[in-house]
């Protein structure tokens, strides 16, 4: 069992000097504001697929019936919305950890502003969902609350 973990050990030590070498390369600080600006543009692209969601979100709050159909919709836009609010916090903290530290605290908020507007449309689902089979079903509502 020593054996392994003097293994593992040599391992890591020897990752740790290759990871050393290459970080002292001229080639790998150049990359670093590629990889940033790379990333804000990927950043974009994921904004403007969450913005056509958002935007649909009210469309299916108009349109629900309760239906099968309309409650798979809503299940489906729930697994979006979250999906998308986890790579872009992930975007995010990869950019913040790049940027100037000048220009954090804007970065910061640009992200939280539209980040925000995720959960917002999570809830709008929920409580819509909730109000819906609230009315759908009553007497289930009446004997909960006296329960």
């Amino acid at each position: 069992m020593r054996s392994v973990y003097r293994f593992i050990r040599e391992f890591i030590k020897e990752v740790d000097k290759k990871r050393n070498k290459w970080s002292n390369r001229a080639g790998f600080v150049e990359e670093m504001p590629g990889k940033l600006t790379k990333n804000r543009k990927i950043r974009e692209g994921q904004r403007l697929h969450a913005k056509k969601v958002l935007a649909s979100v009210d469309e299916v709050l108009t349109e629900y019936d309760g239906s099968r159909s309309a409650k798979d919709r809503i299940t489906r836009l729930n697994i979006t919305l979250n999906e998308k609010l986890v790579t872009l916090k992930a975007l995010d903290d990869s950019i913040l950890s790049a940027v100037e530290d000048g220009d954090i605290e804007s970065e910061i908020e640009e992200s939280e502003n539209f980040r925000g507007k995720i959960p917002e449309a999570l809830v709008k689902l929920q409580s819509c969902q909730v109000v819906h089979d609230q009315q759908e079903n009553p007497q289930s509502q009446e004997t909960h609350q006296q329960t």
